[in-house]
């Protein structure tokens, strides 16, 4: 059991933030693949009375838009009801979370933060204002982008379309899934460095692309170690220049 927004909150904090009308909510995805349909269930969002659920629920609704529909009937079926379902609010788990928590706590076994994985929550510097929802959304809006603009990887594409034995709505799925999970990995430092100098730095699956700040001039490497030794220690242009 995953629980998002309760960081930093003691077992009495939360019991007393219950009584005053916060809920634990769950969001469903349904996702198809040709023959079989899978519902997915979401981690517990700690959610204040009267706010709005739909930043927690919009992912879970896209998800399912974009590929719950692939597989008859069960897709056909499953899909609306899961959209359906988000839209107005999701599954209230508020006792079936306490009841959790209350029978560790009688029990003593090992504190809540051990027994139950505590998403961190993010904060606005301004307000102070807890955001309870996935900090991965806007890596999940990039790689959608790349689909929807034709600016996708052509290497990684292509590998996702052929394991997909060429289902286009699965290779789409898988994209998104292995762009995402690159998108959440620090790049290199001689690429972080010379993106920090203005130099505009592409992967695209085969090759690095280099291209210097203010010019369109365009340099090409086949691979990380070739990158490194044409830019030693990073200092923002190739040797030889």
């Amino acid at each position: 059991m995953e629980l998002v927004g309760i960081a930093g909150l003691e077992i009495n904090q939360i019991r007393e933030k219950v009584n005053r009308g916060w809920r634990f909510l769950q969001f469903e995805e349904t996702r198809s693949f040709l023959v079989f349909s899978q519902r997915k269930y979401s981690s517990h969002y700690f959610i204040a009375p009267n706010t709005s659920h739909w930043a927690c629920a919009r992912k879970h609704v896209m998800i399912s838009a974009l590929f719950g529909w692939w597989s008859i009937p069960w897709g056909v079926v499953g899909t609306p009801m899961s959209i359906i379902r988000n839209l107005r609010g999701g599954n209230d788990t508020t006792q079936q979370v306490m009841t959790q928590i209350e029978k560790r706590i009688r029990a003593q076994e090992h504190p809540i933060r051990v027994d139950i994985r505590v998403a961190q929550p993010r904060f606005d510097s301004t307000t102070q204002r807890q955001e309870t929802c996935d900090s991965d959304e806007p890596l999940w809006a990039q790689a959608m982008a790349e689909l929807d603009n034709g600016a996708r990887r052509n290497g990684l594409w292509a590998k996702m379309f052929a394991e997909a034995n060429g289902d286009e709505p699965s290779a789409k799925a898988a994209y998104l899934v292995q762009r995402v999970a690159e998108l959440k990995k620090p790049p290199p430092t001689v690429v972080a460095s010379l993106r920090s100098e203005g130099y505009k730095v592409e992967f695209d699956g085969s090759r690095w692309t280099v291209i210097d700040p203010g010019s369109s001039i365009a340099r090409f490497y086949p691979s990380l170690q070739d990158l490194e030794q044409d830019f030693p220690g990073s200092l923002g242009r190739p040797s030889g220049a």
